[in-house]
């Protein structure tokens, strides 16, 4: 405050008191030598407390204000604000401390969590955008990133532990084959649950395994086996996956079978006979027990649909219920040579999974 504004001030209070001065630069000096310096401290005092106190507040009010700036602020992604001490931005991480326990612990969250830090200063610095992708530490890290994406993409085609596949191979044999699956990924393994029935005369299973009939001729007699139709085939196995990375996985497993076909044994004898040979007919079951080791190649896609094929490979035992007695030789006479064979199994499928 100049003189000039405390020789104005002082006038007002020396009018009321019938005292006048005349607004001169140097009347403020005048009134000193009349009043006295206490005097004159008093009448400032008097007449400009109001303004001191009002001083004193927006004082105040400055330095809260810059005081709430005095400290860093960090938005994360989830709309979440935290006033704090930041200590460290690094490529994956932000280091900080809470404002209001700087002496305490620091803290450690992920840069991908946070949208946007306020300095202290009034600077800003963005970390990531809402609508800009969201990249982790791992794909970061450019050791883990490659084995990371393949385990996030991978998921997208296990989605679904169930399936039934349709086998197309079946129809070659006169059958409808069906295979169901439980996958259990945790794991890497598959419980599979093979199933079909016969439709029609089962000419491959005939030809592969009792070659037509021309296997059992021998020492005058003619025995063969001759298969109408498959009854049912069931079975169950398990297949395990050494990776599951991708979308086409190998797997290899082991799976047991049983099936029963429909049968007639045709017997003909003819030793010591003349020109009237016995010929005799039965009808008969076929029992079959196979046990195999599959390997194959699975093919998920992002949707339902599922492509498979397979070989099995192993051995089987076969027996029949009922037998031909020949009145000759007083025996049954078995229409299966070699009841324990190599066996295969294959299939081409395509599946739903659900």
């Amino acid at each position: 405050m100049n003189l000039l504004a405390l020789n104005y001030s002082f006038t007002y209070y020396l009018e009321s008191n019938n005292v006048f001065i005349q607004q001169k630069p140097d009347s403020i000096f005048v009134l000193y030598r009349r009043l006295g310096s206490v005097k004159i401290f008093n009448i400032f005092m008097k007449n400009n407390l109001q303004t001191m106190r009002q001083l004193f507040l927006l004082t105040a009010c400055f330095y809260a204000f810059t005081s709430l700036f005095a400290q860093d602020q960090l938005f994360k992604l989830d709309n979440s604000k935290l006033l704090v001490k930041v200590i460290e931005v690094g490529p994956t991480e932000i280091k900080y401390k809470l404002f209001d326990n700087i002496n305490g612990p620091q803290y450690v969250v992920l840069r991908s969590e946070v949208a946007m830090i306020i300095y202290e200063n009034g600077s800003h610095e963005i970390i990531i955008k809402k609508s800009d992708p969201i990249y982790t530490n791992e794909e970061i890290e450019p050791n883990q990133s490659k084995r990371n994406r393949q385990k996030r993409d991978s998921a997208e085609y296990f989605k679904y532990s169930q399936n039934v596949s349709l086998n197309f191979l079946n129809f070659v044999n006169s059958e409808i084959g069906f295979v169901y699956q439980k996958e259990f990924y945790k794991t890497n393994f598959n419980l599979i649950i093979p199933f079909s029935i016969g439709i029609g005369k089962p000419n491959l299973t005939q030809s592969v395994y009792f070659q037509n009939n021309n296997y059992y001729y021998n020492n005058g007699t003619y025995n063969e086996l001759v298969l109408n139709k498959k009854l049912f085939e069931i079975g169950l196995g398990a297949n395990y996956y050494p990776s599951m990375k991708s979308a086409v996985n190998y797997y290899i497993g082991p799976v047991f079978k049983y099936m029963q076909y429909d049968a007639t044994q045709n017997y003909s004898n003819f030793q010591n006979t003349g020109t009237n040979p016995i010929q005799m007919s039965i009808p008969t079951t076929l029992n079959r027990y196979a046990f195999s080791i599959t390997n194959g190649i699975v093919l998920r896609t992002k949707s339902r649909l599922t492509m498979n094929t397979f070989i099995s490979l192993g051995y089987k035992h076969d027996e029949v219920t009922e037998k031909v007695f020949d009145p000759i030789s007083k025996k049954e006479v078995d229409p299966i040579t070699n009841p324990n064979e190599f066996y295969f199994w294959s299939g081409i499928l395509v599946g739903l999974s659900f």
